[in-house]
């Protein structure tokens, strides 16, 4: 929720305001004080809520920018960035800067305090807006880390169940089908709770949105993790 202190106005000189955000937000050699950070993330709010053209000019650095202050060690700073990044996967084609979002955001979801919640509002729509094959992809990466593992089978669920049923089909969803069935077994090594009960959303979207010859082949190069599907 936003603070009625804040001003989410629109600014008078966007093109010279976007570099000076981006510097401030990435704080290289560790000069900004948090509170010119805020500053800058509440700036670059206002540039993404109404000056796209300016920010979609500059998206990969803008985006790389505001993800740094999703692990800031001020709640503040942390929070406000965390609504920054919010806005931005509901506003922008995030396909190929999901790599660049959620690796931190994953780290958030995974704390147990009050900035989880918002970190899991991003991976709830990270799966509504990112294309199944680039989500799956990037939560691949992931996937070796296991305290991340709750978490990124849980928008590997999510992922799966908006997924349209031709996502599992043809050359390129044979691959994303491997992608999605080898991220689930990497995430069910951990042996946490949480992740079985994703696998078993996640499995049965899968097996609803493959049809037989695809499932069967699934079965063949993920057996011990297919042959689960019936005992979740």
């Amino acid at each position: 929720m936003r603070s009625s202190s804040v001003d989410f106005s629109p600014l008078s000189r966007p093109e010279h305001a976007i570099e000076g955000v981006i510097n401030a937000l990435e704080d290289v050699n560790g000069d900004v004080e948090w509170e010119e950070r805020l500053r800058a993330v509440e700036l670059a709010h206002r540039l993404v809520l109404h000056h796209q053209r300016v920010v979609s000019a500059r998206l990969r650095p803008f985006i790389v920018a505001a993800v740094t202050g999703v692990e800031s060690l001020r709640s503040c700073v942390a929070r406000a960035s965390l609504s920054l990044v919010k806005t931005m996967v509901s506003g922008f084609h995030m396909d190929t800067e999901v790599d660049y979002v959620l690796p931190s955001v994953l780290k958030r979801a995974a704390e147990m305090n009050f900035l989880s919640h918002d970190a899991n509002e991003i991976l709830h729509l990270l799966a509504k807006h990112v294309s199944p094959i680039a989500l799956i992809r990037a939560l691949r990466r992931q996937a070796s880390t296991r305290r991340l593992h709750s978490k990124v089978a849980m928008c590997l669920a999510l992922c799966v169940e908006e997924a349209s049923s031709g996502t599992f089909r043809g050359r390129q969803g044979c691959v994303t089908l491997d992608h999605a069935l080898d991220t689930l077994e990497h995430c069910l090594k951990s042996g946490n709770r949480n992740v079985r009960e994703y696998a078993k959303r996640c499995l049965r979207g899968i097996r609803e949105a493959t049809n037989a010859d695809g499932w069967d082949k699934a079965t063949k190069r993920f057996p011990e993790l297919c042959a689960e599907f019936d005992e979740f």
